[in-house]
């Protein structure tokens, strides 16, 4: 019932959807000649697929309202003769759940880099504001996240690499688990005050964060899976030939 809801939702025939979701297709080269064979999916990377499809249906008409929007406002015309911006800041989205997996970091993160700008223009440049027209003022102390931060996504030379860059080199390598990822993270982070050690017992599989608004600790397991957000051939395929001519013009080659 669920995939024949999906599929109606998607203009697509559910045997077709259901075919893209659990197999991939193959192509080899074999004495100069290519050859194409069907891979029949696992449970787990069924439901990636499900779920980068989504996310990628998401993404594909989220930019398209975007566009639609811009155009029917004239901000691209309009961009040309003023600088004209509108500006939406959503702040309040922290999150902190009994299992906190990969989306969790990057909400938080997000969060982070507001909450750090939120500082930068409320506090740090209202000060040297007041400085330098010489304003009688009390300095103001703010906690500074810029450690998390940079434990979250450094990639300066001389620091260790933050924990997304870690993600992205673990999984280019072969043979990597998501135990693997997390040891890397506390191989690395082992001493910086941002990140806590979780309980001895649990930390083969999970890392602990310090954010501005609390401790979240989080659980790697499907961290590898979640950051590889790829919708396969077959799927982009699939997609392009949708019935709702919105959506197929979307995923078009």
């Amino acid at each position: 019932a669920r995939l024949q809801v999906a599929a109606e939702l998607l203009g697509l025939e559910p045997a077709a959807l259901l075919a893209a979701l659990t197999t991939r297709t193959v192509t080899a080269l074999a004495r100069g000649e290519s050859e194409s064979f069907s891979v029949r999916l696992d449970g787990a990377k069924t439901r990636h697929a499900r779920d980068n499809l989504a996310k990628a249906v998401y993404s594909a008409l989220f930019d398209w309202a975007v566009g639609f929007v811009n155009c029917k406002l004239g901000a691209l015309a309009a961009a040309a003769e003023r600088d004209c911006f509108i500006g939406i800041l959503d702040i309040f989205g922290f999150e902190s759940f009994d299992t906190n997996g990969f989306e969790q970091l990057l909400i938080n993160f997000a969060n982070e880099k507001l909450q750090a700008t939120f500082n930068q223009h409320v506090f740090a440049a209202e000060q040297e504001l007041y400085a330098a027209e010489g304003i009688s003022w009390r300095s103001v102390r703010w906690p500074d996240n810029s450690e998390t931060i940079g434990l979250i996504a450094s990639k300066e030379r001389g620091r260790a690499p933050g924990v997304l860059h870690l993600l992205d080199e673990t999984s280019r390598l072969p043979n990597q688990t998501d135990a693997d990822f997390n040891k890397r993270v506390h191989d690395a982070h082992g001493a910086a005050t941002a990140l806590r050690r979780p309980d001895p017992r649990a930390r083969a599989a999970k890392f602990a964060v310090r954010h501005y608004a609390g401790e979240v600790t989080y659980n790697a397991a499907g961290f590898l899976d979640r950051n590889n957000g790829t919708v396969s051939a077959d799927l982009v395929t699939l997609l392009g030939s949708s019935a709702h001519t919105l959506l197929a013009a979307a995923f078009a080659a």
